[in-house]
């Protein structure tokens, strides 16, 4: 078992089911099974853990490098429906505790989103 381990399960609109597990490991890692064809999709998001100086995550140099991007080249580097349905599942999954761990409705979320095939991730050498 993992101590403090907190579990959000999303039911998506067009029957694709997730489980996000919060744990105390130290990277992000995904699984869904796909309805329509019962394949498991999977991705494991790496975020580096600052040396000692620090106890969390570096959120923000990538995300500075995002805003970077936008203001550089006039363009998002993914579009805006990405942040909204990340940002909703964690917003729907915090109120859902809030209120005593019931199922909470976010018709806000009625968008579609094809994620990129290149990644985004920028390795150390970056």
């Amino acid at each position: 078992t993992l101590p403090n381990t907190t579990a959000y399960v999303i039911q998506h609109r067009d029957g694709f089911r997730t489980t996000m597990f919060l744990t105390g490991i130290s990277d992000f890692n995904y699984a869904g099974l796909r309805s329509d064809t019962n394949e498991i999709v999977s991705c494991q998001m790496y975020l580096p853990m600052p040396g000692t100086s620090a106890t969390t995550a570096d959120f923000f140099n990538p995300l500075a490098r995002h805003i970077e991007t936008l203001v550089l080249e006039d363009r998002a580097p993914y579009p805006v429906e990405r942040t909204l349905l990340t940002s909703g599942m964690v917003i729907g999954g915090v109120e859902s505790l809030h209120a005593g761990e019931v199922e909470f409705a976010t018709p806000e979320m009625a968008v579609e989103y094809q994620g990129p095939r290149e990644s985004n991730f920028r390795g150390a050498d970056a």
